[in-house]
């Protein structure tokens, strides 16, 4: 093609779909473009939060520079934040803030409820914050209400999914246990063991296949928000169940959210409530090993029940170890464990812009915390492991 010198007209189009993109900041919100802080900022749509109990589980692996660690595998599990590593030997998670509200974690939130997670990593983008800031600023926006002229928009996600063990360990079997035991026992001048001896009148079991199985996990959401020209609503509720892949392990969590807000001339106000409730029973962990070392640890020749023993379970006999019976450590009727964990969080405020770019704004932010842990330990005879003491109930 030649150009024949007749004059040519192009348009520039302006693509403003990075220069709008806004992150919250201390006192505010600001362009991406004039930012010069450390901040990085994760939308909803980046979130897997479907197949997450906790938003620390959806936002593993989404954010540079913030390392985000489970806490253990028990089901409804805790997640540790940590903003450029350890910045002290006491503390180092960082300070978090949910719609203006302070909180010491996040793991309550339904992340169903998340519109946008900011991190402050540097002191220049988390100053305002002080020395509470030390270890950054993760910020949370919750979603908010819309308007819709009057109608409601609905909004009902499920998923349902199952969790398994990555990896059985390659046990001993009846044989080789008693083997290895007769071995070092001969070694030290000592008889072989009676639980290691006439193997074919005794079981072979292995614990992990026992105690360990697949768990169904469960989350379910709904959400209706709406409003008109001066008012928006957002409401939700939210239910997330998770069996743990340990037999008598389970956590659910109950959670909703309310929000309305109201806007016309210069004076603008709003509530905001965050309410959840979870209920666990965890792990045995006051033992040697906790359940999942005991698990490992059980002799294969021990039986799994015997109905003339106080309790209904096999016994162990003779020099072994003294460990309990994992059967026993998840029978509701004798050995129960129940966690109950009530948290509330309340915004009410009120603002008024008499002049564009000045705004006062008045907050009132209470929260509650409620926890119940109870215990219950019944009678059991499991030859070297009984108990003989009354049922106690702790708080």
């Amino acid at each position: 093609m030649v150009w024949d010198g007749s004059p040519i007209s192009v348009a520039l189009k302006e693509d403003t779909e990075v220069l709008d993109e806004v992150v919250v900041i201390g006192y505010g919100v600001q362009k991406k473009a004039d930012l010069t802080g450390s901040v990085a900022n994760v939308s909803a749509e980046k979130l897997n939060t479907q197949s997450n109990t906790t938003i620390g589980q959806a936002l593993q692996g989404k954010i540079a520079g913030v390392d985000i660690v489970s806490q253990g595998g028990a089901p409804g599990g805790s997640t540790r934040v940590m903003v450029r590593g350890i910045g002290t030997l006491n503390n180092s998670a960082p300070l978090y803030i949910v719609d203006g509200m302070y909180m010491s974690g996040i793991d309550h939130i339904n992340p169903g409820d998340i519109e946008s997670i900011d991190v402050l990593k540097d002191a220049s983008s988390a100053a305002i914050y002080g020395s509470r800031a030390a270890n950054g600023v993760v910020i949370i926006t919750t979603k908010s209400g819309t308007n819709t002229d009057g109608k409601p928009i609905i909004d009902l996600s499920a998923n349902v999914g199952v969790t398994a063990p990555s990896k059985y360990l390659d046990l001993l079997d009846a044989a080789g246990w008693a083997e290895v035991t007769t071995v070092a026992r001969k070694a030290a001048g000592l008889a072989p063991l009676e639980m290691a001896t006439d193997l074919a009148s005794k079981p072979n079991n292995d614990w992990q296949d026992i105690m360990l199985n697949p768990a169904l996990m469960q989350n379910y959401n709904l959400s209706v928000k709406g409003g008109g020209k001066h008012a928006t609503y957002y409401n939700s509720v939210g239910y997330t169940g998770q069996d743990g892949v340990v037999k008598g392990t389970n956590f659910q969590r109950y959670t909703m959210q309310s929000k309305v807000d109201f806007k016309k001339g210069i004076f603008q106000a709003g509530t905001n409530i965050i309410l959840s409730y979870d209920q666990n029973k965890p792990l045995v962990s006051d033992t040697r090993g906790g359940m999942i070392g005991h698990i490992i640890q059980s002799v294969p020749t021990l039986e799994k029940y015997n109905a003339d023993n106080v309790g209904g379970y096999g016994s162990m006999y003779g020099d072994v170890t003294n460990l309990y019976h994992p059967l026993v450590m998840v029978d509701e009727n004798l050995m129960d464990r129940n966690e109950d964990n009530i948290k509330i969080f309340a915004n009410a405020y009120v603002s008024i812009e008499p002049i564009k770019g000045l705004k006062y704004k008045l907050n009132f932010t209470p929260d509650f915390q409620f926890y119940r842990y109870s215990n219950y330990t019944g009678l059991y005879d499991c030859g070297l492991s009984k108990k003989g003491k009354l049922p106690k109930l702790a708080y």
